[in-house]
């Protein structure tokens, strides 16, 4: 939430100097943005942090006044007329927009909660808005007129529609219909996930629905083919297609096989990223590199994208006054480039999807014709300004979403800096510079720039991505260079192949050369050591002070003193040395706490021992169409500022269970790779292994024998049997089998039950194993087979913590096992329904929190459980 105060707070600073004296329009802007901005936090705040957002508010507007009704920079005394336009007025409008964003929020957060999609399969008929992405295989759509077919009730809003294996050629405009369940996009209530729900209800998209199969579309009517979506539609189908047809032949054909084998796939996704918008082929590893290396920007449309299309259209206005002269009889040149430009980019930004990024560019750009037409000066603060406004107007939940909070802070950033003033500054005994000191200018323009821009994002990346980018400024300067020339020329190849398909083949050989050359830039940068720093999740406090340094730092970037970087270097020094003390000081006692995941039908556990030891417990699961370590667990370690694991617990080979493991093994350093060497003969079992082989991780098998000394205050105990290795294990067999550790700190105890089943519970209770624990995982997810009245009543746990689905799915968990856990006495946590459920204990108290509001609509935070003397 307060990641989007930094968005209109940079735009505060030497308000005096810059604003207020010779842009009076932008007062006006800035309070307007700012009212709006803080009326759609204030729809959104949650409960902890709503004094913190309202003393922001008052503080921020109370400086605004402030510096309003300080003495006019004129000798002359303000007269009524001119106190009402520059005080009241501004004053009036933040009020009223403050009340419209709140409004406007608030009836965006609250269309479609009534609306509960039918349980099972049904059939639904709806119309075709838009194509979203494509990949292998499969295809994004946006729906709208969605309906039941049978009852006739419509469904709110859009609908995404993954469709997979179905080469059904559809359009804008066409009526479908298809069979599958109905679900509403809902965040899994995981630390450090992103916010999917919001980035959802922005755009419209209310409901999601997956088909999969060459006949599982029905199409009802065709749409018109001549509609603006669908000739929109089918331009970015037809570059699709000679991306895909075209790309890595050339370069194929000139530097062998090899290429098409390492960089034609990754190349072609990058293309089709950078030009249509289109990221359906770009793999984690690949997103992760653009990361990592501080790239990830360059594959989103915005600004350097525009200004590229906008300097093509230029160019193309050029030649066609070099053929043509006739315009120029009626209109300058430039206002011919003008009048070419703007639907240029207009049509570039439909063509890319339209994120808030290519929207706030496509704005200022179309300001900059406006004014070049009109014959008016323009500014570029104000045309931000004025953008964002207009996007929250339109789309107010778009300010919750990291694209439009990274997208504005950057270029607020460099236009607060103005690094091409460097331009301007020629030397005096020089007037003419040389080519080389020209070059030189130029350099030093694109490292104030990408400074700028990393300065003004840092606390929004550290804050929402727990990591930043060591070498961001080196490839930025790289990347940006190589982006720019291979988007030119490859979107002119595109162009051209649309006519001419052969000739457009040979423009795109030099495009896809640098556009590979970017791919490689952030794979090196990324490849190269200490290139990411992590971060753990940071309080609000935090994260204002982090703001705070940032802004400081703008300032000192735009003034450029030296005395004034070494006195910022020297405050920002002793702030971190005294939050880094003060935490160290009074930090968080040292307890037990393990963070159940939310993986659906999975299971996956994060645990932290007083000994600051960590350890997962299962990854979740993994299949064609998503992977529980890239999707949740890796950013839930992120979040918690965990770079690397002391050991990695898989407790048996099953899919659910070791499926996001892969991810982990290949992106973190992990001491120990804990298994009780259950080994069935599955593929990707042998590749997790080889995968830990090759990270060189110490391979531990573990069973009740074990001494473990691994950790000090607190214990871990292996509970499982030594696996019979004589015989190939059945699925019985390798649940009954599964790793079972418990871990002891104090009074408190938690036990993870891993599959386990009913002869499992059976070998333990006649092996006179101590199962009793405090908190207990669920075995099988709560399967009909599990959790006995016989073991729940030797375990005598006071919490429970269910790893399923919910609502119930495939019979887990099952009616009977829940009606056990009840009359156990245990209080029921349910992952699918409650979020991911973190339990933390200091030895005498438990305490529990949940990720998401549970059945009763309270989420909980820190619910404490005395733990006295054992029940009997």
């Amino acid at each position: 939430m307060f990641k989007s105060l930094f968005s209109s707070t940079i735009f505060f600073m030497q308000y005096r100097r810059i604003f207020v004296r010779n842009n009076p329009l932008l007062v006006v802007l800035i309070f307007l943005t700012a009212g709006i901005c803080y009326g759609i936090l204030s729809a959104r705040s949650i409960p902890e942090y709503g004094g913190i957002l309202l003393l922001c508010t008052l503080v921020l507007n109370a400086v605004l006044l402030r510096m309003m009704w300080s003495r006019p920079t004129t000798p002359q005394s303000l007269d009524g007329h001119s106190l009402f336009w520059s005080r009241i007025f501004p004053a009036s409008c933040c009020a009223l927009f403050f009340a419209v964003g709140a409004y406007s929020a608030g009836l965006n957060e609250k269309y479609g909660e009534d609306f509960t999609p039918s349980v099972g399969k049904q059939v639904v008929h709806a119309d075709v808005s838009s194509l979203l992405s494509t990949g292998i295989g499969r295809k994004v759509l946006l729906l709208s007129d969605g309906a039941n077919a049978y009852t006739g009730a419509p469904f709110p809003g859009y609908g995404r529609l993954s469709l997979r294996d179905n080469e059904l050629t559809l359009r804008p405009g066409d009526r479908i219909s298809f069979v599958t369940a109905v679900r509403r996009p809902m965040n899994r209530g995981n630390p450090g996930e992103y916010d999917w729900e919001a980035d959802c209800k922005s755009n419209g998209v209310l409901w999601l629905v997956s088909v999969q199969g060459k006949d599982a579309v029905a199409l009802l009517t065709r749409g018109s083919p001549y509609s603006p979506a669908a000739l929109l539609f089918r331009l970015r189908e037809a570059m699709n297609t000679f991306l895909t047809n075209e790309s890595g032949r050339g370069l194929t054909w000139l530097l062998g096989s090899w290429y098409t084998e390492r960089f034609a796939a990754p190349n072609r996704a990058f293309m089709k990223a950078v030009i249509i918008g289109d990221l359906g082929e770009m793999d984690y590893p690949q997103r992760k590199a653009f990361s990592d290396s501080g790239l990830a920007h360059i594959w989103s449309a915005s600004g350097s994208h525009v200004a590229i299309v906008g300097a093509l259209a230029v160019s193309v206005a050029a030649a066609m006054i070099w053929v043509f002269s006739w315009p120029l009889y009626w209109t300058p040149f430039r206002k011919f480039a003008a009048l070419l430009s703007a639907p240029a980019i207009v049509l570039y930004c439909l063509l890319v999807g339209g994120k808030p990024p290519a929207i706030r560019s496509m704005i200022m750009g179309l300001v900059v014709a406006a004014a070049i037409l009109s014959d008016r000066p323009w500014n570029s603060i104000n045309s931000l300004a004025a953008a964002a406004l207009l996007i929250l107007l339109l789309s107010p939940l778009a300010l919750l979403t990291p694209s439009f909070q990274l997208s504005f802070a950057a270029v607020a950033g460099i236009l607060l800096v103005q690094p091409w003033k460097e331009l301007g500054e020629g030397d005096e005994d020089d007037p003419n510079p040389s080519k080389g000191r020209a070059v030189l200018r130029w350099m030093k323009v694109a490292a104030l720039t990408s400074l700028a821009a990393t300065i003004a994002v840092n606390p929004l990346i550290v804050q929402a991505f727990h990591s930043f980018p060591v070498y961001t400024l080196p490839a930025n300067m790289f990347g940006e260079l190589f982006m720019s020339l291979g988007l030119s020329i490859s979107l002119c190849a595109v162009v051209v192949g649309l006519v001419w398909p052969s000739l457009g083949a040979v423009v795109l050989m030099p495009g896809e050369l640098f556009c590979g050359l970017t791919v490689e830039t952030a794979r090196f940068f990324a490849g190269l050591p200490w290139s990411v720093l992590y971060f753990h999740h940071m309080s609000p406090m935090r994260f204002l002070v982090c703001v705070a340094g940032s802004g400081a730092l703008i300032y000192c970037l735009r003034r450029r003193s030296l005395r004034g970087f070494i006195a910022c270097a020297a405050v920002l020094g002793a702030l971190a040395g005294g939050a880094a003390l003060i935490g160290r000081v009074y930090g968080a006692p040292t307890t037990l706490k393990a963070v159940f995941l939310n993986v659906g039908k999975g299971d996956a556990a994060l645990v932290t021992t007083p000994e600051a030891k960590t350890y997962l417990i299962d990854g979740g699961l993994t299949n064609p169409y998503f992977d529980s370590g890239t999707g949740i667990v890796l950013p839930s370690l992120a979040y918690f500022g965990m770079n690397s694991l002391d050991g990695v617990i898989m407790t048996h080979a099953e899919q659910d269970h070791m499926g996001g493991l892969m991810a982990v093994v290949k992106s973190l350093p992990v001491k120990r790779f804990i298994w009780n060497s259950v080994t069935p003969n599955q593929p990707y079992l042998k590749e997790l292994l080889g995968e830990a082989a090759k990270a060189r991780l110490a391979l531990t098998h573990v069973d009740r024998t074990c001494r473990v000394d691994w950790t000090c205050e607190s214990t871990i105990r292996f509970l499982n049997a030594t696996p019979r290795l004589d015989r190939k294990p059945s699925h019985k067999d390798l649940n009954n089998e599964c790793v079972l550790c418990r871990f002891q700190y104090g009074k408190a105890s938690m036990l993870f039950a891993g599959d386990l089943e009913w002869e499992g519970e059976r070998e333990l209770l006649e092996a006179g194993v101590d199962v009793s624990a405090t908190v207990l995982k669920v075995g099988h997810h709560g399967g009909k087979t599990t959790s006995s009245d016989e073991f729940l009543e030797a375990v005598r746990p006071k919490i429970v913590v269910l790893s399923a689905e919910y609502p119930s799915s495939g019979g887990l968990p099952n009616a009977a096992t829940l009606e056990r856990l009840r009359r156990s006495g245990a209080d029921i946590f349910w992952t699918g329904r409650d979020g991911a459920v973190t339990i933390e204990t200091d030895g005498s108290t438990v305490f529990v929190s949940t990720g998401k509001s549970g059945p009763d609509g309270v989420r909980l935070f820190r619910k404490p459980y005395p733990l006295g003397e054992r029940r009997s």
